[in-house]
C-alpha cells in the first residue's frame, strides 16, 4: 500500500511542524481511527500533550492523505 500527500497536506504539515516520518508513523500504527464519511478515514496519535490527525481518503491499494493536524485540545477530538 502506497502513501500519496496532497500538495494541500504536504503544506498543513510544514505550517504545523509535522514531518512526513510522523504522518507515516501514525498511518502504520496510530491510537485511533475514526471512518468520517465513505472513504475517509482521520487517524489519531497521542503524542505527549498533542494529538496528531491525519485524515486519508482509502483508494484502492493507495492512502490519499488529505490533510493534516496537530492540537492540544485532545478532548475535543477523542
Amino acid at each position: 500500500m502506497r502513501i500519496i500527500l496532497t500538495n494541500h497536506a504536504r503544506m498543513r504539515a510544514q505550517e504545523r511542524w509535522i514531518t512526513i516520518q510522523e504522518i507515516f508513523s501514525i498511518i502504520e500504527s496510530p491510537d485511533i481511527i475514526e471512518e468520517q464519511s465513505e472513504n475517509i478515514i482521520c487517524f489519531k496519535k497521542k503524542w505527549n500533550k498533542y494529538l496528531t490527525l491525519v485524515y486519508a481518503k482509502d483508494s484502492e491499494w493507495n492512502w490519499v492523505i488529505i490533510t493534516v493536524l496537530k492540537t492540544s485540545k485532545i478532548r475535543k477530538y477523542i
